[in-house]
């Protein structure tokens, strides 16, 4: 089991408070809970600890199923990093997964002194879900630690999760509603790689973008985008989908980074989304492709200027 020797690495120098899960996009609901466990820790002159997973439980509990991620790892680590005193991210295989919900406490306490568990509604752990509800509880007494349930954080009566976060984005692209959920723009890292040309042809170049695979892509549309770029944001026009005027037969992520022109092959750039300005469309003609492309950079470069 990797987890074993991850934990072995781990040595926390005081008592814990802790809390578990994926924390996918670390948004709004996550910081609430997040908060919570932080005040608690505190109360009791104890750490704060997120315990994670470096894929999610369902990668491995259902081989089959697509799981896509709002965050690139690196990007939830350093979220959660800046939400507790220390994070453990566990490798969740198999062996990980058969522990029922006592191994798994005794298996956290080889190396950390955990007063309590901090959770939120729908909380469960160890082999076949087990530990929950009182199940859960009566674990906790049993084994003399505390355990916090933490409601739901909603927004305008809704609650705040990352399969709602997921669904605005794939569904609808709506990136104002992710922004408004996570506390935060949505955001795509990817290298720049070679492509058709065609942007460059048509006099309004773009960069191809190869983002990581399992990543959340916003619907097909056209987006009022920042590039950053070298830790300079430049604004962006940013096109998702097939390029049907062209009859094409990949799903691309290209960017017309306003008033550039330099050669970004190879280098990693940072998308963030504002807006959405359109859906995709079948034009007719280059001609007419050319003519609405020169309104969208227009559109774009009038909504940052609003937002910068």
């Amino acid at each position: 089991m990797k987890a074993r020797n991850e934990l072995a690495n781990f040595s926390p120098q005081s008592p814990v408070f802790a809390t578990i899960g994926v924390f996918d996009g670390v948004h709004k609901g996550h910081q609430h809970l997040l908060k919570s466990l932080r005040e608690i820790a505190e109360e009791s002159r104890s750490l704060s600890l997120v315990i994670t997973f470096s894929r999610h439980p369902l990668e491995v509990l259902r081989p089959d199923s697509s799981v896509i991620y709002l965050n690139a790892q690196s990007e939830r680590l350093d979220l959660l990093r800046q939400s507790a005193d220390m994070i453990l991210p566990l490798t969740f295989d198999r062996e990980l997964s058969l522990l029922r919900p006592r191994q798994f406490i005794d298996f956290l306490r080889e190396k950390i002194d955990l007063q309590g568990l901090v959770v939120g509604p729908g909380f469960a752990m160890g082999h076949n879900r087990e530990g929950k509800g009182t199940v859960l509880q009566s674990l906790a007494d049993q084994m003399q630690f505390s355990l916090d349930w933490i409601d739901g954080f909603t927004l305008d009566g809704k609650l705040v999760s990352s399969t709602a976060i997921r669904e605005a984005l794939t569904d609808r692209g709506a990136v104002d509603e992710a922004r408004y959920l996570l506390g935060r723009p949505y955001s795509l890292l990817g290298t720049v790689k070679k492509g058709f040309g065609r942007g460059r042809n048509l006099g309004i170049p773009t960069i191809n973008l190869a983002v990581e695979l399992g990543r959340v892509l916003p619907a097909d549309g056209v987006y009022a985008t920042w590039a950053m770029v070298d830790g300079q944001y430049l604004p962006a026009a940013t096109s998702i989908g097939f390029n049907p005027t062209f009859d094409g037969r990949i799903r691309t992520v290209e960017a017309h980074i306003l008033d550039w022109d330099k050669d970004l092959y190879g280098r990693e750039v940072d998308l963030v989304f504002i807006e959405r300005i359109r859906s995709q469309v079948n034009f007719e003609s280059e001609s007419a492709l050319i003519r609405h492309m020169e309104l969208d950079v227009e559109q774009v470069k009038g909504l940052l200027e609003e937002t910068s």
